[in-house]
């Protein structure tokens, strides 16, 4: 397939066609992943699971699909998240939606979910709070783990709280969605004690911002990822909520930044024991603090 010919003019192309134009595109457009989001963006065009399009190679694609892969192919060539074109993110085995203004869940936030997972097994019936929760993939992969857990999550923005709502509703699992900013003490009142606090707070320090990659820097919002100047701006809040509500035998487990660990730690060594995790790439990504005395 000639790549100098326009996607639009030309009314039908076989799936692997398709591919191999998008993947030049994109690489041309300097954007990362080519392959893998050339893959995505074609069967979202197409109507079919990203899973089939191995055995549909051959197939050949009509000319509505070939002219909502070129618009597709266009918005992530201006570096729009993939996850916004698609309507959607992975998560854990989930498919949470997302929309535009909203954090975008990432990879690394699934050794947050596992590492909170891991502080309230054995415990019956605990009471989990999830703080910042954005779209709810921390929420919801939780109370699809622990059923019987009360799960209540924490979002500024209502734009969010819909959308946990709406994830919780499609994954058939129950999570209170309560609106508000944590820094508010009104808000805070209404939240109960609680055997785990998780948080994927914003951790970006603010001169950082502009170096970020396209994807992040123009279309994520600048609350979900400004930590203020050193990054450390949410940590005392959550770490006082910790004390203030965690039961004698609870838990609290948030995400940080690179070269982070040190003066987070620091923060939550009022909570209790500290420990550090690492991500798949070996960086020190996660912190948690279990009570002084607790399990």
């Amino acid at each position: 397939m000639a790549t100098a010919v326009a996607i639009a003019d030309v009314k039908r192309f076989t799936v692997g066609e398709l591919r191999r134009w998008t993947e030049e595109r994109l690489a041309r457009a300097e954007v990362p992943s080519p392959p893998a989001d050339a893959a995505a963006l074609v069967a979202r065009a197409c109507g079919w699971r990203r899973e089939d399009l191995a055995k549909r190679t051959r197939d050949v694609v009509g000319y509505a699909a070939v002219r909502r892969l070129a618009g597709l192919t266009a918005r992530r060539c201006k570096r729009e998240p993939l996850q916004l074109i698609v309507g959607s993110a992975p998560f854990l085995g989930f498919i949470v939606a997302v929309g535009p203004g909203v954090f975008i869940p990432r990879p690394e936030t699934e050794g947050l979910a596992l590492a909170a997972e891991m502080l309230v097994a054995g415990m019956r019936e605990p009471v989990i709070l999830d703080l910042f929760a954005g779209s709810g993939p921390l929420a919801i992969y939780l109370a699809a783990r622990r059923p019987d857990a009360r799960v209540v999550a924490v979002e500024v923005d209502a734009t969010a709280a819909a959308l946990i709502d709406a994830n919780a509703s499609a994954h058939r699992r129950s999570v209170e969605v309560i609106i508000g900013d944590v820094m508010d003490e009104g808000v805070v009142s209404r939240l109960p004690r609680a055997d785990l606090i998780v948080a994927n707070p914003p951790y970006i320090e603010t001169a950082a911002i502009p170096a970020l990659p396209p994807e992040v820097r123009d279309w994520e919002a600048k609350r979900a990822l400004d930590g203020g100047a050193d990054g450390l701006t949410f940590y005392p809040r959550i770490a006082a909520l910790a004390v203030r509500l965690l039961s004698a035998a609870g838990a609290v487990a948030v995400e940080i930044g690179e070269n982070q660990a040190g003066a987070v730690a620091e923060i939550f060594g009022r909570v209790g024991d500290v420990e550090v995790g690492r991500d798949l790439a070996g960086r020190e990504r996660y912190l948690w603090a279990r009570r002084t005395g607790g399990r």
